[in-house]
């Protein structure tokens, strides 16, 4: 514990703690906050509590509104907040410090730690913490389970859907996909090394060392002093919520009042400084895929810039809670939104970067934005790009030539078109986005990017014979998935073909029924979502489908039922 005291000790006796001189902060009055923070909802509704730290100086707390409407309990220091997903870069420090004691071997796989993991054995905590396991979130798996968000559901509800499931989204570090579970595997890991549980872990000995009180909901009716009840507005008022059912650790449940919480920011921003000091990665460089692709993403937190300085953020949300942190540490500045709300008037995260960009508006490097120069090209060579394109997960679209250029038509959405600005890039007007075009093989490609999103598409062969689609009365029946233990049904409806799924998807997404329409052969496309391909045998018998991507959970496989 000696680096903690030490640091501890930083906390209460540093009185510059930032690295390099900077200037002095501009001021935040009343005046200018309220403009920061927009609309607030009502001081007799549900709130929130904003707190600013620089180094080991709190330069603002502000607490507004409600923490328990039936008793008129305001909001205060000592309101304690479900930190939601901002949970995950807790349960990330944690196992830093078990490797910093020599428990815990990043990239050794998590089966050499954990006898009862359901998943492949080349996973690794590495790979859990940067969300490249491929291990599905188990909040969509509920969700399509048909299992209701706000159920009862612990640490054994948790490891049995896992073990029925246990189904891959991607190869381990492959890719990026964000996986609640991921950390619901972490803080087992943390309990398997350290032989504490994940709660006395943190209430009992890392929160006491750095002056913090936190809990952490890991069981049904534990109690947790100074509570913000969590709410939803509804029409007429609010509902209160019951996240408290959910009781898994290492994703969400940390609970913290403000002052506990700029505590903890402090801690890791001055930390931050001793480069031999364990949590010094997180705030560290990209972490790379086996593709060789970065991933903004490090230990519970993902990277960004804001007003060209590195900022690290990261926002939760549960039912009736709602928070954000961002971390600059080239200022040590720390700011904290927590809510007792699923929606105010401005959300957590928009809040946060307002106030961040305004403190940071002097740092900011002036950067020219890059002006597309848009050229002419003759039709003899933008013909050769024209026709019908598939991305990876089974969309097709199409492009097309007229008087006026290209356009691109996809799905759903009407035509946009391809401003050229060479030969084989082009962009849109309508928003801030490009394709680029390259022969591959003999194949036409193109990437169609958006920021630091690129997805690739294949040109189809015109000249291909195209499969037929199964017909209507062959994709009517159920299909169920045993790993989910659930059905769905396809129905014909006044000549449509609809997947009709679980009243969850109603409850969550806002929609129960989606619409089946053919694109080519086996695959078909929906609106809500996306891709499903069937699957036959050599005789034409539909045997199942699976459904491509919905989020945090691809390849869902259904199994017709006899």
């Amino acid at each position: 514990m000696k680096k903690l005291l030490f640091l501890i000790f930083c906390l209460s006796a540093a009185q510059q703690g930032w690295a390099q001189d900077y200037s002095t902060l501009p001021p935040i009055n009343a005046s200018i906050l309220d403009s920061l923070i927009g609309n607030k909802p009502s001081s007799d509704e549900p709130g929130f509590a904003l707190g600013i730290s620089r180094g080991s100086e709190i330069l603002l707390e502000h607490y507004h509104g409600l923490a328990d409407l039936e008793n008129k309990i305001p909001i205060s220091d000592i309101t304690q907040f479900n930190l939601a997903s901002v949970s995950k870069h807790f349960t990330a420090f944690g196992i830093l410090f078990l490797r910093d004691r020599g428990k815990m071997n990043l990239n050794t796989p998590i089966v050499q730690y954990l006898n009862d993991f359901p998943y492949s054995e080349r996973i690794t905590p590495m790979q859990l913490l940067h969300h490249s396991s491929g291990i599905p979130s188990s909040d969509n798996l509920r969700v399509f389970a048909g299992l209701s968000l706000e159920s009862d559901w612990g640490k054994r509800e948790e490891l049995r859907l896992h073990s029925k499931y246990r189904k891959l989204n991607f190869m381990p570090g492959g890719d990026f996909l964000y996986s609640n579970s991921g950390y619901f595997f972490l803080s087992q890991l943390i309990e398997a090394q350290i032989g504490l549980s994940y709660s006395d872990f943190f209430e009992k000995s890392l929160f006491p060392s750095m002056g913090i009180q936190g809990w952490v909901l890991d069981k049904s009716g534990k109690d947790i002093p100074n509570l913000a009840y969590p709410y939803k507005p509804v029409e007429g008022g609010f509902e209160r919520k019951f996240p408290e059912k959910t009781t898994i650790t290492g994703e969400s449940n940390i609970y913290l009042n403000l002052p506990s919480l700029m505590r903890w920011m402090q801690y890791l921003l001055l930390s931050h400084h001793a480069e031999s000091h364990f949590s010094f990665p997180m705030f560290s460089s990209s972490y790379k895929l086996s593709t060789g692709r970065s991933v903004d993403y490090s230990f519970g937190l993902e990277k960004g810039d804001i007003n060209s300085l590195q900022a690290f953020t990261h926002g939760g949300g549960v039912p009736g809670y709602s928070s954000y942190v961002v971390y600059i540490p080239e200022l040590d500045l720390g700011i904290s939104v927590l809510s007792n709300s699923e929606k105010l008037p401005k959300s957590p995260g928009a809040i946060a970067h307002s106030i961040a960009r305004y403190l940071t508006a002097e740092f900011a490097l002036y950067t020219k934005k890059i002006a597309h120069t848009e050229i002419e090209l003759t039709s003899v060579v933008t013909q050769k790009y024209v026709g019908e394109y598939r991305f990876w997960d089974g969309a097709q679209f199409e492009i097309k030539q007229d008087k006026g250029g290209l356009y691109m038509y996809l799905p759903d959405a009407p035509p946009f078109q391809l401003v050229p600005e060479s030969d084989s890039l082009f962009f849109f007007r309508e928003f801030d986005g490009q394709v680029a075009f390259r022969q591959k093989n003999g194949v036409m490609t193109l990437e169609l990017i958006q920021g630091k999103k690129v997805d690739p598409a294949e040109k189809l062969n015109p000249n291909r014979q195209k499969a037929q689609s199964p017909t209507p009365s062959q994709l009517l029946g159920h299909f169920e998935n045993k790993g989910l233990d659930v059905t769905y049904e396809v129905q014909e409806k006044e000549g449509k073909l609809f997947l009709v799924l679980p009243e969850t998807l109603l409850q969550y997404a806002g929609f129960r029924e989606v619409e089946l329409l053919a694109i080519e052969g086996n695959t078909f496309r929906t609106r809500e979502l996306g891709i499903i391909e069937w699957e036959m045998n050599p005789k034409g018998k539909v045997m199942g489908f699976l459904i491509k991507d919905v989020g945090r959970l691809r390849n869902l496989h259904f199994t017709k039922k006899s």
